[in-house]
């Protein structure tokens, strides 16, 4: 008898056996395994968002929260591994959240300073699924590939919940079976098949319809009857169909037309990785606070400068930046932002008084990064210095610079690595 494991699956059928992935049972006595990637971020608050997967949403934990995390998860990876190994099927929902973690780790120098780094929460299932990034839309129907599909039969053109899933980067042993039933076309539920390895993976989007495990159950039950006891169709029928497509006109153009798709599919996961890429950077011109300081400094280590851990007395002096420029000449600076104001000549004066206290070691030369108006637009923010500031600093020559500007450095640099 068929058997399916609904891992952090959401559903009101009470007939099919659910678990979680932290806690697996024994895989071998399962034909088909369900998984449910958003329901397990939200179960285990490595999310909150449930609507708007897009978004990038980043979640803190210390190095031994995340030694533990990581150590669990290598568990249940290796449980599905073993399980694909035996000829099972795995149905991810295509739900991945674009979720992060946040590892604070113990900086080596001092006792009390931590060092972050950042971490996709589904890093492990590239193993499973290969290179992805994410697309959005809001289509609501399938087109399916083949009318003899099982899933096809099966749901028909039943409606489909509003995509937000992963593309993955194609390869010979993926298989799109349905994409997306509008322009562009995206694909939507992938077969990707683990040759020379047996078992393997479909990604589906959540069907409205009713009693949809016990028709998914349905489905996938007779593609993997047909994968191990191959088609129900007479053997005679493959082989004509080889025949005709040889001799086929449309075939041939098809196949051809199957070929530039894939090359531009291609050409646009590029674009969009680039695109998400530049877009990581895009917070400097709207954030505030730790969010923005976090993203000043990854600017200018992507400008090439040095971030050292600051001198006790630089710290003291309560300054938001302390750089080394390629020269090793120290900068110290503060990131300041403004609602519908320009910067006012109070701010820049702090800077220089904070600077001038400084009197111990090498003088760090000062820096004021600002930005705002927040309520402008980044192509309508004029004026963003009292005019006072700017007559002072042809004198005192302080280093004055706005995150619109840093962004359109970032893009350049950026533009620039890519091509």
């Amino acid at each position: 008898m068929l058997q399916a494991l609904f891992i952090n699956w959401q559903s009101s059928d009470k007939t099919i056996t659910t678990g979680t992935l932290f806690d697996l049972p024994d895989l071998a006595k399962f034909d088909l395994l369900f998984f449910d990637p958003l329901n397990f971020a939200l179960s285990n608050n490595l999310r909150e968002n449930d609507t708007e997967l897009w978004m990038a949403e980043y979640i803190s934990l210390t190095e031994p929260e995340f030694i533990t995390f990581l150590s669990r998860i290598r568990q249940a990876a290796d449980n599905i591994r073993n399980f694909l190994d035996n000829g099972g099927i795995w149905i991810l929902r295509s739900n991945v959240p674009n979720s992060h973690i946040k590892i604070h780790k113990k900086s080596k120098v001092g006792t009390k300073r931590y060092t972050e780094s950042v971490i996709s929460t589904f890093f492990w299932l590239e193993e499973f699924l290969g290179s992805y990034s994410f697309q959005y839309g809001s289509d609501f129907a399938l087109r399916f590939k083949g009318l003899r599909n099982h899933l096809f039969k099966v749901f028909g053109d039943a409606p489909i919940e509003s995509v937000e899933a992963p593309v993955i980067a194609p390869n010979e042993n993926i298989q799109v079976i349905a994409e997306s039933a509008r322009f562009p076309f995206q694909p939507i539920i992938y077969r990707i098949n683990r040759q020379p390895r047996p078992g393997e993976i479909y990604t589906i989007p959540k069907f409205l319809v009713k009693d949809e495990a016990q028709c998914l159950i349905r489905s996938f039950g007779a593609i993997l009857d047909e994968s191990q006891n191959g088609p129900n169709q007479p053997v005679w029928l493959e082989t004509y169909e080889n025949k005709l497509h040889t001799v086929n006109p449309y075939s041939r153009e098809l196949t051809q037309t199957e070929k530039d798709i894939c090359l531009l599919e291609l050409q646009r996961l590029e674009l969009f990785r680039k695109r998400e890429r530049i877009l990581e950077y895009a917070g400097l011109l709207y954030a505030t606070d730790d969010e923005l300081k976090q993203l000043v400094r990854r600017a200018f280590r992507l400008l090439g400068f040095e971030l050292p851990d600051p001198p006790e007395h630089v710290s003291q002096a309560g300054l938001d930046l302390y750089l080394r420029d390629t020269t090793s000449h120290p900068i110290a600076g503060m990131i300041a932002t403004t609602e519908n104001k320009p910067i006012e000549y109070a701010v820049y004066k702090k800077l220089i008084d904070k600077v001038d206290q400084l009197d111990k070691g090498e003088k760090p030369s000062p820096l004021l990064v600002v930005n705002g108006p927040l309520g402008k637009p980044p192509t309508k923010r004029t004026a963003i210095f009292e005019k006072k500031i700017i007559e002072v600093n042809w004198t005192k020559q302080i280093g004055l610079i706005t995150t619109v500007q840093l962004y359109e450095i970032v893009c350049l640099i950026l533009e620039h690595a890519f091509s």
